[in-house]
């Protein structure tokens, strides 16, 4: 099997988004990719919450499904310090914060959950996780086999499109990723499958979630599969397949050149 890194640089220029749709996370709406755009959006809920029990790796949070928390979404853990004032005016501005590091959801009550320390020590009661409220930084990085460069160059265009439109993500072009698993001497699949490699992509890349799209055939209809990492971890948070849609499909417009149409009756 031959996989191809494809470049997600003329995708991504072809998307002009103004600044006053990044107003409010929202749904993605219809379109052929929806679902997949919603499974990513729902691993981002804005919230935050309190330690509220420590036992070993394990953690007790006072944050849980009816916040919009489910298992496998990760956050950041921090400790709270002295307050900042205005030197002049004496105003509380905030509190300085400890960074601890994350939590890995594993279990969602309506009210509580708990979860296991990735990356962190010393937490204690009192202590509190969020899910940042500003933009996710995305990283994203498609890998093609038996695809054709016009159709997936389409698919990366409609994914980010839904993205960028949530409001809550700043879709960044992983092109180096590619680059970095061949002088690496990663295979692709292996990256794939086993998450080999995240590490290194993490540390020299400075990528915080990674978003992967491989496209490839399968029944002999192309055949749509993504994945969400937040490294150091190998195990994917998201793992989505589905069948690319009928309704995103090249349309030639003359001799050597191709566009893109989606059918506008496609949900």
């Amino acid at each position: 099997m031959t996989v191809r890194l494809r470049s997600t640089a003329g995708a991504l220029a072809l998307i002009a988004l103004s600044a006053g749709l990044a107003a409010a996370q929202s749904p993605a709406g219809p379109g052929p990719l929806a679902s997949v755009v919603n499974q990513v959006l729902a691993l981002f809920p804005k919230v935050e919450g309190e330690v509220i029990e420590v036992q070993g790796q394990s953690v007790t949070l006072t944050i849980g499904r009816r916040d919009g928390l489910q298992p496998g979404i990760e956050l950041s853990l921090f400790r709270q310090g002295r307050e900042l004032k205005h030197p002049k005016t004496g105003e509380v501005l905030g509190r300085a914060e400890q960074q601890l590091g994350r939590v890995a959801v594993t279990d969602v009550q309506e009210a509580f959950s708990t979860g296991t320390l990735v990356q962190a020590k010393d937490a204690k009661p009192g202590d509190r996780v969020r899910v940042s409220a500003g933009k996710v930084r995305l990283t994203l990085v498609t890998f093609v086999t038996n695809v054709r460069d016009n159709l997936a160059e389409l698919v990366v265009q409609e994914l980010v499109n839904g993205l960028n439109a949530t409001g809550r993500f700043q879709v960044a072009m992983g092109d180096q990723v590619g680059a970095l698993l061949a002088q690496e001497r990663i295979p692709v699949e292996e990256f794939l499958q086993q998450g080999k490699g995240l590490a290194t992509v993490a540390r020299r890349l400075k990528v915080d979630h990674l978003l992967v799209v491989h496209l490839t055939r399968a029944q002999n209809r192309p055949f749509l599969e993504v994945r969400h990492f937040a490294p150091p971890r190998t195990e994917p948070l998201l793992a989505s397949t589905m069948f690319v849609p009928s309704s995103i499909r090249p349309t030639p417009q003359g001799p050597g050149s191709v566009s893109g149409r989606r059918d506008p009756t496609e949900p």
